[in-house]
């Protein structure tokens, strides 16, 4: 009966008008996506025309000819494009392939475009030109540049570095977006790598010039430009800061605010060490930032005592309504059975966090788990650990004893499972007596989401008082099964009282 049902949902899902299922879609994670693909031609046509969007198509030397075959049959219209030009080739012998991919209807479709910019002094009418051809891209909306060191002709001058951009390019009236990244710059070798960023970060403020109207920037381990005061940026919504290997946050603070006056929107990593936290970018912007997002927070070993440099200082955020933490997918911890996220809060507010004084107008709190790719040799841990580790990292900081309830909370986003009663979190070390580990403290796993709805009165999830229940059941069953064990009553007395 379930399998007739299951299949009547997919048949008349099949018979959607378009327009309903390009909503659909809309919502819809890559996965489902792809799956929704696979119902009909009208899924189909429709669900591509968001996958071109959110999946790139790597073009490179390699495999340009089968792109402009599928060009010229009109089968190509590429959203979203990743452009690589290796130091073995050159521009000229690329530029009549990627004429033809996108000319005539498929250069207008191109909206997303990431590219290399290749950091060598025999290749600078490359980046030249690789530069020229984004101008022409009139529709584009988003850019990303990647500039890559290659070959052993480096730039030496800034001269010569200044040739790699002819100047006063002219962004298209359409970019919203631009990101700066130079992750690939370096080498292996972590002496170089780390040279060559800093060069790159010198002298990115003199190559590059940022379009006025762009409303999106991001910086991944380039954040020299915030500290240029001659770069005004108006229409500036949403900056990203994220580090690779070093603090970006604390290291490269910029002076000045006035310059960012719209901005609201602040995407930090996680950071590994702090160095001036009075001046950091997140200070800086404090009174004005309505989102804050801190992302790429790793799962480390448990029982080793942070030092006081990995702590990150929240300041008072007044205007703050949306506060966003994501967890990556994979942990360093020595033990794949246990490990916390690498996330350590201060907050201004005072040792207990007061949500009355930090955050004034927080309407929303989100921790989410996001899957990563990191290659052969890394092992994902299972769901439940880490809805274990969320579930600890919550009662440290934002569920701690001794906190107040928010009454400004009405959306709480994070992952709720239903057997939380029965999970079997333990503390997981040896110590007797008073134990300081990383760890839960006797019953805290069979509270976890009555302390939820006490801290946060006005989050009024049906699913959360189902599971209020449902920890309550677990609490009573382990009480009567104790009183039973000691023989102070039987299952008829059980009974009689209604525990069960």
């Amino acid at each position: 009966m379930l399998e007739l049902q299951y299949r009547a949902q997919i048949a008349d899902c099949r018979l959607l008008p378009t327009k309903v299922i390009s909503t659909i879609s809309s919502f819809l994670p890559v996965p489902d996506l792809k799956s929704c693909s696979l119902l009909n031609s009208t899924w189909k046509r429709v669900t591509r025309s968001y996958l071109d969007v959110l999946l790139p198509t790597s073009l490179s030397p390699n495999n340009l000819a089968h792109y402009v075959g599928l060009a010229r049959t009109g089968s190509l219209y590429p959203a979203n494009v990743c452009l690589s030009i290796p130091p073995y080739s050159t521009y000229e012998d690329m530029r009549p392939h990627l004429d033809s991919i996108f000319g005539g209807a498929n250069f207008k479709t191109l909206t997303k475009l990431s590219i290399e910019l290749p950091l060598n002094y025999d290749l600078r009418h490359v980046a030249y030109l690789t530069v020229k051809f984004c101008e022409s891209l009139k529709n584009l909306k988003s850019l990303e540049w990647r500039p890559v060191m290659c070959g052993m002709s480096r730039l030496t001058s800034d001269d010569e570095w200044k040739e790699l951009f002819p100047t006063g390019v002219a962004y298209p009236g359409s970019l919203v977006s631009f990101v700066v990244n130079v992750v690939q710059a370096g080498c292996n070798n972590p002496d170089i790598s780390g040279w060559i960023r800093d060069t790159v970060n010198t002298l990115i403020p003199e190559i590059l010039t940022f379009p006025g109207h762009i409303r999106h920037l991001g910086f991944v381990d380039a954040t020299s430009v915030m500290r240029d005061d001659n770069v005004t940026l108006p229409e500036l919504t949403f900056l990203s800061v994220k580090s690779s290997m070093t603090p970006a946050v604390a290291s490269n603070p910029f002076s000045s605010v006035k310059n960012y006056g719209n901005l609201t929107t602040l995407e930090i990593n996680a950071v590994t060490e702090t160095d001036d936290i009075t001046e950091n970018i997140l200070s800086l912007l404090a009174p004005q930032l309505e989102n804050l997002c801190i992302s790429g927070v790793l799962n480390v070993d448990p029982v080793k005592k942070p030092p006081d440099q990995e702590y990150l200082f929240l300041p008072i955020l007044p205007r703050l309504k949306v506060l966003r933490i994501l967890q990556r997918q994979f942990s360093l911890s020595e033990s794949s059975t246990w490990f916390r996220p690498r996330l350590y809060l201060r907050f201004a507010s005072g040792e207990r966090l007061r949500y009355s004084e930090q955050f004034p107008v927080l309407g929303k709190l989100v921790v989410h788990v996001v899957p990563c790719h990191m290659g052969r040799g890394w092992d994902v841990p299972a769901e439940n650990l880490h809805l274990e580790a969320t579930m600890l990292l919550l009662q440290e900081t934002f569920l701690a004893e001794g906190v107040l309830p928010s009454e400004t909370v009405t959306n709480l986003d994070i992952p709720f499972r239903e057997n939380v009663g029965r999970m079997k979190l333990r503390r997981r070390c040896d110590c007797d007596g008073a134990c300081a580990c990383w760890g839960w403290k006797e019953d805290d796993a069979l509270n976890f989401y009555e302390r939820v709805a006490t801290i946060f009165p006005n989050v009024r999830y049906d699913v959360l008082h189902r599971l209020r229940r449902n920890e309550r059941t677990a609490n009573i069953a382990k009480f009567t099964n104790f009183g039973k064990k000691l023989g102070i009553w039987n299952d008829d007395e059980i009974k009689e009282m209604n525990f069960v």
